[in-house]
């Protein structure tokens, strides 16, 4: 979320404003009239605020992404846990009736397991995904841009 924040006062710095840093009120966003040997630089700044709107773009769906993706793992990192359990309470003294319930719920587990398993693949499948569009989106626009300056 701190990097989001960043970004996000990054990107509301204009190329023509000088950003003040500081937790003074009074201090505000200065203009000042860009000269002509400016353009350059202010295109260059144009250029890289569009790269960080991409970014910020691609960032949010991700960071939804891997949140799910971290409550998948959760769910899997307690499966195996749970059949961890249920392997201890096979290798103790038992009865018979009880280790057959016991195998029958590996059976079970086993197909809940694998579901939960195959979630998170394609969820870190679509993951990657993401971080490649928005790789793609972030360098794909300079290039665009330098074609169209020359």
């Amino acid at each position: 979320m701190k990097l989001f924040m960043f970004f996000e006062n990054v990107r509301k710095c204009s190329p023509v404003a000088s950003c003040t840093s500081g937790s003074s009120k009074d201090q505000a966003t200065r203009i000042r009239p860009a000269r002509g040997n400016d353009m350059p630089k202010l295109v260059a700044l144009e250029r890289l605020d569009r790269q960080i709107d991409q970014a910020l773009r691609g960032l949010f769906p991700l960071m939804i992404q891997i949140s799910t993706i971290h409550n998948l793992v959760q769910a899997v990192h307690n499966e195996v846990e749970y059949g961890k359990n249920l392997m201890r309470l096979c290798s103790g003294n038992q009865g018979r009736e009880m280790l057959e319930a016991i195998v029958n719920n590996f059976d079970v587990d086993r197909v809940d397991f694998l579901k939960k398993l195959g979630e998170l693949e394609d969820h870190i499948r679509l993951c990657l995904l993401i971080i490649n569009k928005a790789r793609r989106s972030i360098v794909v626009e300079p290039v665009a841009d330098r074609s169209d300056s020359t």
